[in-house]
């Protein structure tokens, strides 16, 4: 590859590293989108009278919210009327 300044290794490298952030730059939302988007479910279960905080939300079992962190979820859990313990 020539180079207009006489150093064709640096338009080699220069190029490869164009390269390599702009592959950089199209994978993070893949790895990072994930992340960003969990969500905690406060669920309770009718059968047993407790709520627990999960991932999804099981079959026969009412949801009572939905929250972006586990600890959202545990601290709105102490607020809600359904969720006391006996």
């Amino acid at each position: 590859m020539a180079s207009r300044f006489g150093r064709p290794w640096l338009t080699a490298t220069l190029l490869r590293r164009k390269l390599n952030a702009q592959i950089a730059a199209a994978l993070t939302p893949v790895f990072v989108t994930p992340a960003l988007a969990e969500q905690f479910y406060v669920v309770f279960d009718p059968a047993s009278h407790k709520c627990e905080a999960m991932h999804e939300i099981p079959k026969g079992m009412k949801s009572m919210g939905t929250y972006g962190s586990m600890d959202e979820a545990k601290k709105a859990m102490g607020s809600m009327a359904d969720c006391k313990t006996q």
